[in-house]
């Protein structure tokens, strides 16, 4: 149940951290310069990236692991923030590039991965509600082992 999310939330976490390097121009593509408070978004980006692909890939892990890594994604905006209050005047291009791409990318995977909690929620407790229903839709079977004693009713 939980690969899909980890492969999205990973999936995205990596797209931010490679657009976050090429504003930077920390690949040449872009005339950007590398800023040190843009480190801590480049790093929790990343490390959220590589954290969700350990999760696909250890199955015993995967819903601990979701449940780090979706409130890290979300986490990601107050680090772009954080670097977006910092940019210096006079080099506006790359803070542009910076408030559109990573910005814009670092809102969507916060609102994504909250839909992605809250999702998971209501699947884990409508899963946990059905543990004790009938199969034919009657009343609910007891989960205990309780023993019931049999014949009739006592009558005081």
């Amino acid at each position: 149940m939980m690969t899909l999310p980890l492969i999205v939330i990973g999936g995205w976490s990596a797209c931010l951290c490679l657009a976050s390097l090429i504003v930077v121009g920390a690949f040449g593509f872009y005339a950007g310069r590398f800023y040190w408070f843009t480190s801590p978004f480049i790093v929790a980006s990343g490390l959220c990236a590589a954290t969700a692909i350990w999760g696909v890939s250890s199955r015993s892990q995967r819903s601990a692991v979701f449940w780090i890594v979706a409130p890290w994604q979300a986490l990601l905006f107050p680090a772009f923030a954080f670097a977006m209050v910092q940019w210096p005047g006079g080099d506006d291009g790359p803070g542009m590039a910076w408030l559109l791409l990573v910005g814009g990318g670092s809102a969507l995977a916060s609102v994504l991965s909250f839909a992605l909690m809250i999702r998971a929620w209501w699947v884990r407790r409508r899963t946990r509600n059905a543990e004790g229903a009938a199969p034919n839709g009657g009343p609910a079977m007891r989960l205990d082992n309780s023993i019931i004693v049999e014949g009739p009713p006592s009558v005081s």
